[in-house]
C-alpha cells in the first residue's frame, strides 16, 4: 500500500541528489485543501548569521513526454503501434 498524505499535512526529507547551493537541501510533499503540492526547502542564513528555512510550494513535477525521445521509431506508448 503506498503512503497517502492527510489533507493539510505533507512530509520532507534530505535532498540526496543535491549537487549544487541552487538546489533545495530538503525536498518533499504536502497536500493543501485537497490538492498535493511538490515542496523544496533551502537553508539559508541571514545577515547576522542566524540560520533560516526558504520554501517554495509547485505543481506536482509530470514528466515531458515529448521530451523524452521516441524509440520506437513512432507508435503511441502504450505499444499498439508496433508491427511485430
Amino acid at each position: 500500500m503506498a503512503y497517502e498524505l492527510k489533507d493539510n499535512s505533507g512530509s520532507l526529507f534530505v535532498n540526496d541528489r543535491k549537487t549544487s547551493e541552487k538546489q533545495p537541501a530538503y525536498k518533499g510533499r504536502v497536500k493543501l485543501l485537497g490538492k498535493a503540492y511538490d515542496l523544496a526547502v533551502w537553508t539559508k542564513s541571514d545577515r547576522n548569521g542566524q540560520t533560516y528555512y526558504s520554501f517554495e510550494l509547485s505543481e506536482p513535477f509530470k514528466p515531458d513526454a515529448s521530451k523524452r525521445g521516441n524509440q520506437g521509431g513512432g507508435g503511441s506508448a502504450d505499444g499498439d503501434d508496433i508491427p511485430f
